[in-house]
């Protein structure tokens, strides 16, 4: 033998070899995949080949899947909670079929919750039928397959999709009545405070500069309450209105000529005691004041009983003037609201 001739033989075996590895050897699957409603956490394709378990994979809405000619697979698409959707692929070829000019295939698959109601048997057996067309010259579904139960089918997902859409309606009802309840708690608790410029004289100014003062304050100001004792194994409650030397409570400024309504109705301390405790004269409840005499300001703590508990309201006056009054929740209430709030307490 020649080398020319052992040359030949060696070109035409590489040649054949490279034909025949040019040749695709599986038809790719791109795949669409839907889960009405949900999301893709748990979701998962099960391939089968041949009636054997080949691989599982993770649901993602756009999959590609290479099946092997000359092979029968099983596609089955689900979800926890699911129904599951079956496929069957047949990738077998007539003779003499050029594998290059195949197409890739494409299939969509949409899954739905399993209902309580809905019969589902039908879903027991594949949906779809899909195999070489020599006519078409391509894959594609059989008619006739998709003919024998087209009818139940299309009833089946008529009902899913009706029950699908009623569920996502409800979620966005309910999504929507939680955001309202949302904003509804927010604006209770929301207070926009009241900016006002009012002119606060200042003894240690000239008369030029006491009319220019000018003293932003705020409507909303609130007392937070805490403990403190007062005699040996009593506690008290008091208001924690953490002023510093030379701070003043900014709230809205009442500047009455000198008449106090609380007075009108209580005792009030004179200051030689920085706390006591005085009966009220309202005919109407039984109530007691608890009168809190600091450096800047003067506290008249009220007790007001509603539905068998204490409660407290409070009025706090200023030397510089300011006068406010605070609701059970500590927050700033009007002059005739606070009075009312006295008058309609329930007798101890």
């Amino acid at each position: 033998m020649n080398k020319r001739f052992i040359f030949l033989i060696l070109i035409f075996q590489f040649w054949s070899h490279s034909l025949f590895a040019s040749k695709p050897q599986s038809l790719l699957v791109p795949v669409v995949f839907t889960v009405e409603n949900g999301n893709y956490d748990l979701s998962y394709v099960v391939v089968k080949k041949n009636g054997v378990a080949l691989f599982t994979k993770t649901g993602e809405k756009n999959m590609k899947l290479k099946l092997e000619y000359g092979n029968e697979y099983l596609l089955c698409f689900g979800k926890e909670g699911y129904i599951t959707k079956q496929i069957l692929f047949n990738t077998s070829l007539p003779e003499g079929i050029d594998t290059t000019a195949l197409e890739p295939y494409k299939i969509g698959v949409r899954i739905f919750k399993q209902y309580e109601g809905v019969n589902i048997v039908i879903y027991n057996q594949p949906v779809g039928f899909i195999h070489f067309i020599p006519e078409d010259e391509g894959f594609g579904y059989d008619t006739d397959y998709t003919k024998s139960i087209l009818s139940e089918l299309e009833a089946t997902e008529n009902i899913l999709i009706q029950k699908s859409k009623e569920e996502k309606k409800k979620q966005e009802n309910d999504a929507l009545d939680k955001k309202k309840e949302v904003k509804k708690e927010s604006e209770k608790k929301e207070i926009i405070p009241e900016v006002k410029k009012e002119v606060v004289q200042d003894s240690t100014s000239t008369e030029t500069e006491k009319n220019n003062q000018i003293k932003e304050v705020t409507a909303n100001d609130s007392l937070p309450i805490k403990k403190a004792k007062v005699g040996e194994g009593e506690e008290q409650p008091i208001t924690n209105l953490g002023i510093g030397d030379g701070e003043d409570q900014k709230g809205e400024i009442s500047m009455d000529s000198g008449e106090d309504k609380v007075q009108q109705h209580l005792f009030v301390a004179s200051g030689e005691e920085p706390l006591s405790e005085i009966k009220s004269v309202f005919p109407e409840s039984e109530t007691f004041t608890h009168i809190i005499v600091e450096r800047n300001r003067k506290i008249t703590e009220v007790e007001v009983y509603f539905e068998e508990k204490k409660l407290i309201i409070r009025k706090v006056v200023y030397n510089w003037g300011g006068v406010y009054y605070y609701n059970i929740d500590n927050f700033t209430i009007s002059e005739d609201q606070f009075y009312s709030i006295i008058k309609n307490s329930k007798q101890h």
